[in-house]
């Protein structure tokens, strides 16, 4: 249970859970066939870098200890 808690205050699992959600909306609207609004796809990007960027921290800090 105290994994969990330093994960969320390290806010791993929101990131995770924002990156799968915003994932998973582009993915439902291509297999519909629906056109995914552009504001959508550069939501997708930024998140998708911010949560890479947060897992290349994650990794720095854990060599560091």
């Amino acid at each position: 249970m105290s994994e969990f808690i330093d994960l969320l205050r390290e806010s791993v699992i929101v990131q995770g859970v924002l990156t799968i959600g915003v994932i998973a909306t582009c993915c439902y609207l291509w297999v519909r066939g629906e056109v995914v609004p552009p504001e959508l796809l550069q939501v997708l990007w930024a998140v998708l870098a911010f949560w890479m960027g947060g897992k290349v921290q994650s990794v720095i800090q854990r060599g560091r200890r």
